[in-house]
């Protein structure tokens, strides 16, 4: 299928999914609703094909950093370039088209320290967003609704403002999800977890373990730690550690990625977004 009638069938797929029953990989209550998660995360697996540009001078584009707080960024995009899975060769079969810079390396490259000016770092993105508006006509087409970013710096979400179109139209996943400054849009735009990755072949798996937490209070006179699971039955305490474990799993980066981790949860939230924005015809 070509991709706008893929797209539709995808949707249509979602509308209709079957009732999901007892599925051991999938924890339900983790979700607004498990049945379409799950059709629309097969159908992501079975369809979905990213372009992902190859202009753009380094290392602003295509060589992230891997370790530190923003690490995310570049975790994804590594990832996502060594996927055969969802990457397309041949952009007119692709769904989605990245923009495969790191907005940490932009700051790096051109913020002037103390000068509290963005701006450039906004302009240097639209003038290559319009470099690529005219040498390809993908972004032309939708007027980038199908093209998307993955900036975790702060600042990331600030880099857009230049470009209208960028700004208004593509998928953003940002970790900066602030809705109130009217740059991330909730419904369209994806929310990036914002994790501290300390070594580039072992990305750190960082999940509260509440057993661990359970014994530091137990063991030392933290009054205001006690006081947060004073009147928490014993009960509830093993629900809520179970729910956490069960949780876990999307929030890890693996160096080959794993079904359901983080990697895939990001890109899924993406998928979606681009799925919704189809319309169905009567």
């Amino acid at each position: 299928m070509a991709p706008e009638e893929a797209l539709r069938y995808a949707k249509k797929e979602i509308m209709a999914a079957e009732p999901v029953v007892d599925d051991t990989d999938l924890y339900a209550p983790l979700f607004k609703n498990v049945s379409q998660f799950k059709t629309s995360y097969e159908l992501m697996e079975r369809i979905l094909k990213v372009y992902i540009y190859q202009d753009g001078r380094r290392p602003i584009f295509h060589t992230p950093p891997l370790s530190g707080i923003y690490a995310s960024e570049g975790w994804f995009m590594k990832l996502l370039k060594e996927s055969r899975r969802f990457v397309a060769a041949d952009a007119a079969k692709a769904h989605l088209f990245y923009l495969p810079y790191s907005s940490q390396h932009l700051r790096i490259s051109l913020y002037v320290p103390d000068s509290h000016k963005l701006r450039p770092l906004a302009t240097y993105l639209m003038d290559f967003i319009k470099g690529l508006a005219a040498k390809y006509p993908f972004w032309n087409r939708t007027r980038g609704a199908d093209h998307f970013l993955v900036a975790c710096h702060d600042w990331g979400a600030y880099t857009t403002t230049a470009h209208g179109d960028l700004r208004r139209n593509s998928i953003k996943a940002l970790c900066n999800a602030d809705s109130s400054e009217g740059i991330f849009t909730p419904g369209k735009d994806v929310s990036l977890p914002e994790k501290t990755i300390r070594t580039p072949r072992r990305p750190l798996r960082e999940v509260l373990d509440w057993s661990a937490f359970a014994v530091v209070v137990a063991e030392k006179d933290i009054p205001d730690l006690k006081k947060v699971l004073q009147g928490i039955s014993l009960r509830k305490y093993v629900t809520m550690h179970g729910c956490v474990k069960r949780l876990q799993r999307h929030f890890l980066w693996h160096a080959r990625p794993l079904r359901y981790d983080l990697f895939h949860i990001i890109l899924h939230s993406i998928w979606l977004s681009r799925v919704n924005q189809v319309e169905l015809h009567e």
